[in-house]
């Protein structure tokens, strides 16, 4: 149920024997009951259709008669009514950014309109109703119309522009979401559906553009034996983007010292603990302290992070360094670098109804020597050491960066339920219901332009006469106000 407030401007109720101008008539609308449906035009839009909308409307009235001697009176009227309405809301993209627009032609017919006046002389109206009953449908009828069009439709494209179109996840770096919306997609046979086709990359703003493979192309198809009402696909693209942003901006590098191991984890950044791993970093350095660097940094795509998508799950592959340094007088001079090739399985969520996020576990790691400065290295000796520092420090790490998630593109007030992921080739699946509440300030932003707009003219100066601000407005004589 929601409530809309019109200000109908002017009207004529007209009868044989009296002529008068409406000078205010506030209106509430409250639909009760009835059925409201949404569907797809074929590369055109939506088209909403309202039956048998039982509707409430409570109004207040002021009139004065045109001709002397200018009889005024004021009070209020209940009216119920039957609406049918037909609203075509034509969708598209300018490449980046939904664009949506009511069509002018609105549908719109109300029957069984039955009204009762109340205040001034209402029980002499209530008995002449029928003379003028069918002007006061008209202007209400006339007033929804305009509101459809207007200032609702103006409405209806701010809440469209509020949808995030490029998202920075994390202050810390300068890597943005781009989610412009490249193209839309109407198709009314089965499955009718509405479907945007969004950019999804990554951007690192100080780096080169993601230049990898492009996207797969993937048609709609039902994920779960239910149909959902909206179905999201995230492909390798989106994952193999936000490698290579993260890659080059600097981000996953991670310096550790002996303070930040684990309790757990026996081996210490010292070099005692390398007396057997690397004799010679022993010998050269004796009982000195270490740093760790775990790093996957490079400005080369083909060494960047890379996402692999089946219908078994997601695997993340990394190639990266662990650098090994000794400290000596609080000067940091690297002793030996491994190459760190690392598989990590993806899993995915959406949080909240408005993120996907996503979480890391390591399933595979691979060391190698890349240089020394301290002779020979024991590498499958560091194999648990390095493992456990991954697994325990640094995928936590950037799980926290994957916990903030990705922003679902939505306008505000829709939540995602009974959210489901499944795994296809080459891309992740989410199939999901969900919920709209419009926010509050929507509709109170709403109203409240709307009396700003019309000024509510004559509540303080009844009966309305010629020296009216409204009417001296309408003749040129003073300019018109926002507000009474």
């Amino acid at each position: 149920m929601f409530r809309l407030q019109i200000l109908v401007r002017e009207g004529f109720f007209v009868c044989n024997w009296m002529k008068i101008n409406t000078c205010l008539l506030t209106v509430e609308i409250c639909p009760v009951v009835g059925t409201v449906s949404i569907q797809v035009v074929q590369n055109t839009g939506l088209q909403v259709i309202a039956d048998n909308v039982q509707v409430a409307i409570h109004a207040n009235w002021r009139y004065r008669e045109r001709e002397f001697p200018h009889v005024s009176d004021s009070g209020s009227m209940d009216a119920h009514t039957t609406v049918s309405c037909r609203v075509l809301v034509h969708a598209g993209t300018d490449g980046q950014r939904l664009q949506v627009d009511i069509d002018k032609n609105v549908y719109l017919a109300m029957s069984d309109f039955d009204v009762t006046m109340h205040g001034g002389a209402s029980w002499l109206y209530n008995i002449i109703l029928g003379l003028f009953k069918g002007s006061i449908r008209n202007s209400i009828h006339d007033a929804l119309v305009n509101e459809l069009t207007g200032d609702l439709n103006a409405q209806l494209k701010s809440q469209v522009a509020t949808i995030p179109y490029n998202v920075q996840l994390d202050p810390r770096w300068p890597i943005n979401l781009d989610f412009s919306a490249m193209q839309t997609t109407f198709n009314s046979s089965t499955p009718a559906l509405l479907a945007v086709g969004a950019k999804g990359e990554f951007v690192d703003t100080n780096g080169e553009p993601y230049n990898g493979p492009s996207s797969p192309y993937v048609p709609y198809q039902q994920l779960t034996s239910t149909s959902p009402m909206i179905s999201i696909f995230l492909t390798d693209y989106v994952l193999n983007t936000a490698g290579w942003a993260f890659y080059q901006s600097g981000a996953l590098l991670y310096a550790l010292y002996d303070s930040d191991i684990p309790q757990q984890i026996p081996f210490r950044l010292n070099t005692k603990s390398f007396a057997v791993i690397a004799p010679g970093l022993a010998l050269k350095y004796p009982d000195t302290p270490m740093q760790l660097v775990i790093k996957a940094v490079g400005n080369n795509i083909n060494d960047s992070p890379k996402a692999n998508i089946t219908t078994s799950g997601a695997t993340l592959t990394v190639r990266g360094d662990a650098v090994f340094n000794v400290i000596v007088n609080d000067t940091v001079t690297e002793a030996f670098t491994l190459g760190v090739f690392v598989v990590l399985e993806v899993s995915v969520d959406v949080q909240g109804g408005k993120n996907i996020t996503g979480k890391l576990q390591l399933d595979d790691l691979v060391l190698s020597v890349a240089s020394s400065n301290v002779g020979d290295i024991q590498v499958q000796a560091l194999n648990t050491f390095v493992g456990s520092i991954l697994k325990f420090v640094v995928v936590p790490y950037v799980n926290t960066i994957f916990a903030q998630g990705i922003p679902i593109p939505t306008i505000p007030g829709l939540t995602l339920v009974n959210s489901v992921v499944v795994f296809r080739e080459r891309f992740i699946g989410i199939s999901s219901d969900f919920t709209f509440t419009p926010e509050p300030q929507l509709w109170s932003g709403y109203l409240h332009a709307k009396q700003e707009k019309h000024c509510l003219p004559c509540t303080a100066c009844l009966p309305c006469d010629e020296s009216c601000c409204y009417y001296r407005t309408k003749r040129g004589d003073i300019s018109k106000r926002s507000s009474k």
